[in-house]
């Protein structure tokens, strides 16, 4: 596995929001028609995940037509969002800061900035912004929560993708977009099970909905409360198979290719989590597992070190 790991993917240069688009020309192949993206991150926490989600961002924006950027967030924040990339109303910073603290970092907000400079170029074909998640949760708690969570950001999904129809970007947690109908998820000693929001959109739009991947080997990460060290991944986990590259490489899942690779490819995986409850001297025990990696994504692009994104500070909070 390691000689494919370092040979069978496509090396897209280093990291940065601008980088030569043609680097991931492929995407669009792996893409084809599809109306529904979703691009799922292990953490919040690293920089170079979120920069390269903005790359593909612009990649499918430009260059497929894609014009509406959904993300796990309260939707009447996302109304403000959206009208602020749509329209210039209010500033961005501030409409960033209203965000939860894992988006409150300088890299959405050149996400975000970088939408309004785009409609302002295409005033009649604007990129538009959507909160994918409910305002409130009710009385739902526990599991049940969980189970809650993932239906409500693909009914939101599916209900812009009839009412509103242009195509849309998933940015959300690997857990949320990967097609995972029997997915695990294992923090400490809790593990719980349940059919995720990209199960079910694969179930509702077949190959109009694609599942993109990011992931890394080691680095750091800062979740809002000052930087972590992420040490290398447990062995047997995905991101220790496939190394520490010194550039991104993004690899399609479901290319030919020979059959031991095919049988790690549609074999039990795992894939670690870095998010609050993460600790650092038990990295096993905060994992997805449930299913194959080719199962979950149809490309993944794998990042070697990771820094911490830059957490914004002193924004303000606008009225929603």
């Amino acid at each position: 596995m390691s000689a494919w790991a370092e040979t069978g993917g496509l090396r897209v240069g280093p990291v940065s929001a601008t980088g030569a688009p043609d680097a991931l020309e492929p995407l669009g192949a792996i893409v084809g028609d599809a109306s529904v993206v979703g691009i799922g991150v292990p953490t919040h926490g690293a920089r170079e995940l979120t920069v390269l989600t903005h790359r593909i961002l612009r990649f499918l924006v430009e260059r497929l037509g894609f014009r509406a950027v959904g993300i796990d967030e309260a939707s009447l924040v996302g109304v403000a969002v959206d009208a602020y990339v749509r329209q210039g109303a209010g500033d961005a910073r501030s409409v960033v800061g209203s965000l939860w603290p894992h988006h409150r970092t300088v890299e959405m907000l050149d996400i975000v900035e970088w939408m309004r400079a785009f409609s302002q170029g295409t005033p009649d074909d604007p990129v538009r912004f959507a909160g994918l998640g409910p305002d409130e949760n009710g009385d739902v708690e526990g599991d049940d929560r969980i189970a809650y969570a993932e239906s409500r950001i693909a009914e939101a999904v599916l209900r812009w993708h009839d009412d509103v129809g242009s195509k849309l970007v998933v940015i959300s947690g690997a857990t949320h977009t990967a097609v995972a109908p029997e997915r695990t998820v294992t923090i400490g000693p809790d593990a719980v099970t349940h059919r995720n929001a990209g199960s079910r959109l694969r179930d509702r739009l077949g190959n109009g909905y694609v599942s993109l991947g990011l992931t890394f080997h080691h680095g750091t990460v800062d979740l809002g409360s000052g930087p972590h060290d992420i040490p290398d991944p447990p062995a047997g986990a995905i991101e220790s198979t496939l190394g520490s590259p010194s550039v991104p490489v993004m690899f399609d899942l479901q290319a030919d290719v020979d059959e031991r690779v095919r049988r790690w490819l549609d074999g039990r995986a795992s894939m670690r989590l870095v998010g609050p409850a993460f600790d650092p001297d038990e990295p096993s025990k905060a994992l997805m597992s449930g299913g194959s990696v080719a199962q979950w994504f149809e490309a993944l692009v794998h990042v070697g070190k990771v820094g911490p994104v830059d957490v914004l500070t002193g924004a303000g909070t606008p009225d929603v």
